[in-house]
């Protein structure tokens, strides 16, 4: 009978054990399961990587009134904008100009029509002519003209896409001594002479 017992208090204590571990098991399992289902969706979040364009904060914009003139100058009301400038200080040498803007986020979005340069004063790392970082621009169907000299002078500027299928005007000398230009594809019909905004830019 002693032995029975025995028998019986070892065997109640290994199933105890067992069943603890199993326990153990299970819950690991489910933890580690939703665990990685979280993982697994996390992955499939849909954050708007496409539409985010990190050198739009660095670009400086000045609003134009109806006769395209600017509208802080005029004082009549802003109805679209031009793309004046940007930061040398960047260390995003890929410029995309975004094809609207709104100076803050409750004010309405407006096109963006023109690109051009501005005396925004003498310090010269504010201006497109002569930056020495952009390697690209890309320039979107909304903008309607790029002035004299708006882009001129770019060291490193390898690359320039203009967007849309509109007429566009391209003023003398806008990517004029370029030295490094290889590219520039450009769809629309362009009024403005080739060789002169391209002028000593290889192209």
């Amino acid at each position: 009978m002693k032995k029975i017992s025995k028998l019986n208090k070892s065997t109640l204590i290994f199933l105890i054990v067992a069943i603890t571990i199993v326990s153990v098991l299970a819950v690991s399992g489910i933890s580690y399961a939703i665990w990685t289902k979280v993982s697994e969706d996390n992955q499939e979040l849909n954050l708007p990587i496409a539409d985010y364009n990190p050198s739009e904060k660095y670009i400086i914009f000045r609003g134009l009134d109806e006769d395209n003139n600017f509208s802080d100058v005029t004082g009549k009301e802003t109805v679209a904008y031009a793309a004046v400038g940007y930061d040398s200080a960047s260390l995003v040498a890929e410029v995309i100009i975004p094809s609207e803007y709104k100076p803050s986020d409750d004010a309405e979005a407006k096109p963006v029509i023109k690109i051009c340069n501005s005396n925004i004063g003498t310090d010269s790392q504010h201006m497109f002519i002569g930056n020495p970082i952009i390697t690209s621009i890309v320039i979107p169907a909304s903008v309607k003209e790029i002035a004299v000299s708006a882009c001129a002078e770019m060291s490193l500027l390898e690359s320039i896409e203009i967007e849309g299928e509109d007429e566009i005007t391209i003023g003398d000398y806008a990517f004029a001594n370029c030295p490094l230009l290889q590219t520039f594809t450009c769809n629309r019909n362009v009024v403005g002479a080739r060789e002169l905004y391209l002028m000593g830019s290889n192209l």
